[in-house]
């Protein structure tokens, strides 16, 4: 029977019980954006003892473990030791961490992977040193839901700008270049001389329709989380 799950295929492949991460100490590039939220986290690594996170992109093991006890205005660093973390939880290509510092208080720690393969495995391999078993949950929908009414906000804040400059500019009026921004306005200003105003709300009525055709697709293929601990 071919394997169909993503770990099990790469366990497969490797010869092995799982990729021994913990032991190689495996550098872990992160993604740091996606619709909904900014990830801070940009590098991962995974240690016997704890997971260490960067902000910034880090290449090296040894700088790697020496940064973490370092504070810093520009980067930041953070170790969630094995012994703290109390909850996995797994949506898609993003992992949540959920621990204890050292004063008992709650820590939540977010980060995107590149592929849910790679988020797969880094949780199946935490989960398995922790002894945890997973479960399903639902996935809520705020965090899809304030995505893309900030979306449809700023198709509405961009109409409205155009709108008044291209009233302005039916009313015979020149475009104001004073104080800041100048290049800002004088661009929105040319476009909406271009649009016109059937255009404008042409335009954004198309990116509102499609915003809203997108969202009920990604809200029909939602798929549940899943929990370790």
């Amino acid at each position: 029977m071919p394997l169909t799950n993503p770990l099990d295929q790469r366990r497969a492949d490797e010869g092995q019980d799982g990729p021994n991460m913990m032991n190689r100490e495996e550098i872990i590039d992160l993604n740091e954006t996606s619709w909904t939220e900014t990830f801070r986290w940009r590098t991962l690594m995974l240690t016997d003892r704890s997971i260490l996170l960067s902000s910034i992109q880090r290449t090296d093991r040894a700088e790697f473990k020496a940064s973490v006890g370092e504070r810093s205005l520009f980067t930041r660093q953070r170790e969630i030791p094995h012994a703290m973390l109390v909850q996995l939880t797994l949506d898609g290509d993003v992992l949540q961490f959920d621990s204890v510092d050292t004063r008992g208080r709650d820590q939540r720690s977010r980060v995107r992977f590149n592929s849910v393969e790679e988020a797969l495995a880094v949780t199946e391999a935490l989960g398995t040193v922790k002894g945890w078993a997973s479960f399903s949950v639902p996935n809520p929908a705020w965090r899809l839901l304030v995505g893309r009414g900030v979306g449809l906000l700023l198709i509405g804040l961009g109409m409205w700008l155009l709108l008044g400059d291209a009233q302005r500019i039916a009313a015979g009026e020149a475009v104001d270049l004073t104080g800041r921004r100048k290049a800002t306005r004088l661009a929105f200003w040319k476009l909406a001389e271009f649009l016109g105003t059937t255009g404008i709300w042409l335009i954004g009525g198309t990116a509102v329709v499609a915003l809203i055709l997108f969202t009920a697709v990604q809200w029909r293929g939602r798929t549940p989380r899943t929990v370790w601990r």
